[in-house]
């Protein structure tokens, strides 16, 4: 009943040897730096959008996102094509719109959208878990459609209309310092391409120009410092945030 709204197996790519991941808690009265695996419910929104959107597109999506960045991590592409780029494009809007209706839901929690002269129909429990099992909605005896039906298919519209679709994407590699990891994307309201910054990994970055090149410190620092700038909940990386290979 708990979902990720950034992947697991995301997450895990900037796992320690001790397969935890650091991480500075944004909203936590001490803003404190805890050590933590990809498990742990910071990572988690309680059941946000439907069953048949997780384990069916929203699934896909991420598959596909994490079977291309184990190619990019074995140096095994430096050029995306573009069906690549789409993969990209669908997971990053994926996070994107994650973390837009999280926002919305902490806004107003109505677990149930009410639908204009639409009449309710009376299942049982069983009947209406078999229903989601189906990966079909249903309209409860009120009238009303779940939050998280509506949210699911609101997700998957937007993806297929995505702001980012043109984008040709590039890799940036460190060779030092290594990339945060915020809680999501740097979201701007006209969707300006210059604050999009995408890490896969500790060394590596995705961003929406088509390049591959390996970039200094500095560099790493300005697009950690525009991540870390605009993370709304938390961030994370592989290192303590004292240690060398970070800004802080």
């Amino acid at each position: 009943k708990k979902q990720h709204f950034i992947p697991k197996s995301q997450i895990k790519k900037f796992e320690n040897k001790n397969g935890k991941v650091f991480c500075k808690n944004e909203i936590s009265k001490n803003k404190k730096v805890i050590e933590i695996n990809s498990n742990d419910s910071i990572f988690k929104v309680q059941r946000l959008w439907a069953e048949f959107a997780e384990k069916g597109y929203m699934k896909n999506i991420e598959d596909s996102f994490n079977k291309l960045v184990d190619c990019i991590l074995n140096s095994s592409i430096k050029k995306f094509t573009n069906e690549q780029s789409r993969i990209i494009c669908d997971m990053y809007t994926l996070w994107e719109r994650r973390v837009y209706h999280i926002e919305e839901f902490n806004k107003n929690s109505n677990l149930f959208i009410k639908l204009d002269e639409i009449s309710g129909n009376n299942y049982t429990q069983d009947e209406k878990e078999k229903i989601e099992s189906m990966h079909m909605s249903y309209v409860n005896e009120n009238g009303e459609i779940s939050n998280r039906d509506l949210i699911a298919g609101q997700i998957q519209i937007f993806i297929l209309s995505s702001p980012y679709k043109k984008i040709q994407w590039g890799i940036l590699k460190s060779k030092n310092k290594t990339f945060v990891m915020p809680s999501n994307p740097c979201m701007s309201n006209n969707y300006d391409k210059a604050t999009i910054v995408f890490p896969i990994s500790p060394y590596y970055c995705l961003v929406p120009v088509q390049i591959y090149r390996e970039i200094n410190d500095k560099d790493v620092d300005y697009l950690n410092n525009t991540m870390i700038n605009n993370s709304k909940w938390f961030y994370f990386s592989s290192f303590p945030f004292s240690s060398s290979k970070h800004i802080l």
